[in-house]
């Protein structure tokens, strides 16, 4: 039975969040399994408090000082410990940990084996899945996705319908917002932000002070840094080097070479280096 369980929670995870069909089966697996909660000794151990209509229920359990309060549950296998905190409607479960000073808010899901810990915060309807990790002081909220094996730490934020898989990496100060994407293996560091639709993919990297947004496209071995800025449908692979006060835009391709500024802003054309046009 607890198979099948697991199974039905895993295809729950797939389905849009919000849409009735996630509703419905959550509420199920809810009702049918809630007989037992909130179980001294069981479920709630140390010092841990659970009050409000909080629930903690299955193989979960909250301990040490953590709290769950709220419309919050906790259930699965999850582990809530330190002095977390779940509250408003927010879910962990499958076998996730919440731990440290970090809190899980609002309509939250946490669940696989992910782990939020430190100072992390989320908040909003955002998902963290598979083996994702949030830690440090790091923010996510919005509807934002952080799944399969990606990680956001430090002062890092994902907003608004940010989407992070792979094994992609978001951390210093950076900002991604919007209904961007940042995954395979990528980094997102210093304070860069990647805004609005634009992806960065494979093992491109985007730091210091960059800015990538609108539809922009940065893929391979592709690395923004300084204060250069991608806009618009422009695109940056190969091994390109953006950096300085570069400025690539309109439908602009780099393949590669460095581009420092110096060649002023580039709005159209394919190129494999300054001054080198491909058509």
């Amino acid at each position: 039975m607890s198979s099948l369980r697991s199974k039905v929670i895993h295809f729950a995870d797939r389905l849009p969040k919000g849409s009735p069909e996630r509703r419905k089966i959550l509420a199920a697996l809810v009702q049918g399994s809630t007989a037992e909660f909130n179980v001294q000794g069981k479920h709630i151990l140390g010092r841990a408090k659970v009050s409000g209509n909080a629930r903690v229920f299955e193989d979960a359990t909250i301990s040490d000082r953590a709290k769950a309060f709220g419309n919050a549950q906790i259930f699965g296998s999850a582990k809530v410990y330190d002095q977390a905190a779940v509250f408003d409607n927010a879910q962990v479960f499958g076998q996730a940990e919440v731990y440290g000073n970090c809190y899980v808010a609002d309509d939250v899901n946490v669940t696989g084996s992910a782990k939020v810990f430190d100072k992390a915060n989320l908040h909003g309807s955002a998902l963290v899945a598979d083996k994702a990790q949030v830690y440090g002081r790091a923010s996510v909220g919005g509807k934002s996705k952080v799944s399969d094996s990606a990680k956001v730490f430090g002062n890092a934020q994902v907003m608004v319908e940010a989407w992070l898989r792979g094994d992609c990496q978001v951390f210093g100060s950076a900002l991604v917002s919007g209904d961007c994407y940042v995954i395979d293996r990528a980094k997102v560091y210093g304070s860069a932000m990647v805004l609005n639709s634009a992806h960065v993919a494979f093992d491109a990297q985007v730091f210091g002070d960059a800015v990538v947004t609108d539809n922009a496209m940065v893929t391979d071995d592709a690395q923004v840094s300084g204060s250069a800025r991608v806009s618009d449908n422009a695109m940056v692979s190969g091994d390109a080097v953006v950096k300085g006060k570069a400025k690539i835009g309109g439908d602009a391709v780099i393949l590669g070479g460095v581009w420092d500024g110096s060649e002023g802003e580039v709005l159209e054309g394919t190129w494999d280096a300054p001054g080198v046009r491909v058509k």
